[in-house]
């Protein structure tokens, strides 16, 4: 399954790899059991669990019990891949550990955007490396969090109610007594309404306090609030519950709930809510501090722009859950980035994005832009020490800060410590591994925190991993972090390793893609039907950053773009590919968003068919020698895809290679993960430049070109490299 569709990866750097792996394990560094024991190398490794989670390449090597995977973790741990499902629609997105039956666990299954094709998983992952993944329940809708709540209960949310049954309920193969099961709320805005979508962001996520009480996050039924632009935020109009807007408040969208405990399961939540928050577009993760505050992460709005917004990790504090206080308001749609005003409301004086604004609350931090942190969770565990007590935030968006999974150090009161100078990690545009950006300074005050990664890099890298989206992760009771990536339709769990698997560098294919669209006339009108029929119509354009990197002017932005964020196209393969999974089939596929439907069923038919024949057309392609960087191959300067990067012609008569200016005072060169390294000489002309070096017993250089010593520009020390 891995091969299939995969741009080919340079053969060097897959070498380079599977060398340090199979280093690391002879030295017994690399996977470790559930125990701490350092594993063996496993030559009678089973299988991958079926289903999506084969496309995780096996290492050979375990991480407690389970098939180690290359996902770049933090040198302590490790990451194994538990079970996955073959079936096309499952979506397991959080999980709970069985009171008194560990590494026995109910899963979710989100099972798609539509009613009634949710259900709930039982996962029996008692006995590595063999799991088996039961199907339990069935017709849920869009169920997302399932939880140990009051009396030992399991809790299942689902868009319009909350259910529950006694954990003694469960039998002994995971099948449910469904007469135990009982309703606990109802009446939650539904996603779906007289057949249209009614809320866009319909899942439920909620979590108890230590007596009880029940808060949960109703989602803004918009993205920006749409309806009310330039004026006051009223959601609630005619089409979310009848009425005057806003005149009720179970149509307010956008808010956290409190449900008063009555005691017991049997007696239930007082059916009279409160709202403690507004202005919360969507709550998909709430913790208590230990001081009683309740922590959000919220996911901000949908800019075409991929660095903006952040998103952010709030604090409500006890006084107002306890009604002692009124409750504030925490910006959506008005504000983001602390202070800063969305451009629909840039004239609307009546709520000022302003941390001097009494009725506003700012964020504790920042989280990375368009993260999309889907959980919160403190670590409490033996596993790992290092983590004891912090505050573990999952980043499942797709854009290049999302894919990981941060753990903040926390103060007393349990929130992030505030730092200045904080940073966050971004995938590179091109070749090599993740990138440091730093976050605002926004008001002259600090709203960063600097966290660490557990899992630090999960881009797609092909023929070693797909591109990683973590969901909630849950601490078992043995200290093992599980969480589900239901992009991947996999399950997997972090144990303890001694040494970390070496980083995984993405190969840079857009110059070479560039180089075939400019001597491939066919294939250059299927990319430009493409871009100008589909991506640029206005049922695209506003979405996914309109398809271009900000700021990149290459010479084909959107397959660049297409190419970065790894898995939207797999070369020669449109079934596997996430752009046309995305668009099909026409009228109920998850783009174009129903707000920017086709115009037609036959345009939106004509769209897949243009989208099919340009990825169908694609072939993988193999990188020339350190092509796009220092070194490579070049016709013009605009070959040479990096900052100060020029075409170059040998001295020596040999092809034309790309190039850097160096010079006497500073005669050194930028390596990039994946590539050759570099070196400055005198190109024979004058001027210094820089060159890639190579292995004279086994040269690997451009066609016509040698292998030969030569002197560091403007110093004495020699390297050999190709000229």
């Amino acid at each position: 399954m891995l091969g299939h569709g995969f741009v080919a990866m340079h053969a060097k750097s897959l070498i380079l790899l599977s060398l340090a792996l199979l280093g690391l394990s002879a030295l017994g560094l690399v996977g470790a059991c559930a125990s701490g024991e350092v594993a063996e190398r496993r030559e009678d490794l089973p299988p991958l669990p079926t289903g999506k989670a084969d496309d995780y390449s096996r290492t050979g090597v375990t991480c407690g019990g389970w098939p180690r995977v290359v996902v770049d973790t933090a040198d302590y741990a490790c990451a194994g891949v538990v079970a996955g499902d073959d079936g096309t629609t499952f979506s397991p997105r959080t999980l709970v550990e069985l009171p008194g039956r560990p590494y026995q666990f109910l899963v979710t299954d989100l099972g798609g955007w539509d009613p009634g094709r949710g259900g709930l998983y039982y996962l029996d992952a008692s006995t590595p490396p063999n799991s088996t993944l039961t199907r339990v329940l069935s017709g849920l809708s869009v169920p997302h969090l399932v939880a140990v709540g009051p009396d030992g209960h399991i809790f299942v949310g689902e868009d319009t109610r909350i259910f529950a049954f006694p954990a003694d309920a469960v039998g002994a193969d995971g099948t449910i007594d469904e007469s135990a099961i009982v309703t606990v709320v109802d009446g939650l805005p539904p996603m779906d309404r007289n057949g249209s979508r009614n809320s866009y962001h319909p899942l439920t996520q909620f979590v108890f306090d230590d007596v009880g009480n029940l808060y949960l996050n109703v989602g803004a039924f918009s993205d920006h609030c749409a309806g009310f632009l330039g004026g006051e935020c009223l959601e609630a109009d005619g089409v979310l519950g009848g009425g005057p807007p806003a005149a009720r408040p179970e149509d307010h969208g956008g808010v956290i709930r409190r449900y008063d405990y009555r005691g017991s399961v049997v007696d239930g939540w007082d059916p009279t809510f409160r709202v403690v928050a507004f202005g919360l577009r969507n709550s998909m993760g709430l913790a208590f501090a230990p001081n009683g505050d309740l922590l959000q992460v919220e996911n901000g709005r949908d800019f075409p722009d991929g660095g903006r917004p952040f998103e952010e990790l709030n604090v409500i504090p006890r006084a107002e859950l306890e009604g002692l206080e009124p409750p504030k308001h925490y910006g959506w749609p008005y504000c983001y980035d602390v202070d800063s005003t969305s451009e629909e409301w840039a004239d609307y004086d009546a709520f000022l994005c302003s941390i001097d604004n009494p009725d506003y609350r700012p964020p504790h931090v920042l989280l990375p832009p368009h993260g999309a942190p889907l959980g919160l969770t403190y670590y409490h565990g033996d596993m790992f020490e290092e983590l004891e007590g912090q505050l573990l935030v999952p980043m499942h968006g797709y854009r290049p800060a999302g894919h990981r999974l941060l753990a903040f150090e926390v103060d007393p009161n349990g929130l992030p410590i505030r730092q200045e100078g904080a940073t966050y990690l971004e995938d590179p545009t091109g070749a090599g591994t993740s990138v440091e950006r730093e976050y605002p300074t926004t008001s002259g005050s600090v709203f960063a925190a600097q966290g660490s990664y557990l899992i630090d890099a999960w881009f797609a890298v092909p023929n070693v991993r797909p591109k990683g989206a973590p969901v909630a992760p849950y601490v078992a009771a043995d200290g093992t972090i599980w969480m589900a990536d239901d992009k991947n339709r996999s399950i997997l769990v972090l144990g303890r390793a001694q040494g970390a698997l070496p980083a995984a560098a993405r190969v840079d294919v857009y110059p070479a893609y560039r180089r075939l669209l400019n001597e491939d006339a066919e294939l250059r009108g299927l990319y430009d039907a493409m871009v100008s029929s589909v991506l640029r119509s206005s049922s695209c354009q506003g979405c996914h950053d309109g398809f271009q990197i900000v700021g990149d002017d290459s010479e084909y932005p959107e397959l660049r773009y297409l190419l970065a964020l790894g898995g939207l196209i797999q070369p020669g393969s449109p079934e596997t590919s996430i752009l046309y999974n995305k668009l099909t089939p026409v009228g109920s596929a998850a783009m174009p968003p129903v707000f920017r439907a086709w115009p037609t069923t036959a345009d939106g038919e004509a769209a897949v068919a243009t989208i099919e024949a340009f990825i169908r057309a694609l072939p993988d392609v193999n990188p020339a020698f350190n092509e796009g960087f220092i070194g490579g191959p070049c016709a013009v300067d605009n070959d040479c895809d990096y900052e100060g990067g020029y075409c170059a012609t040998s001295g020596t008569g040999g092809p034309s290679f790309c190039s850097l200016p160096c010079t006497a005072e500073r005669p050194f060169c930028p390596d990039r993960t994946g590539n050759a390294e570099t070196f400055c000489i005198d190109l024979g002309d004058g001027s210094a430049g820089c060159v890639a070096q190579c292995d004279a017993a086994e040269p690997e250089c451009l066609a016509d070109q040698r292998c030969e010593t030569r002197t560091r520009f403007s110093r004495s020390d020699e390297r050999f490299v190709c000229q």
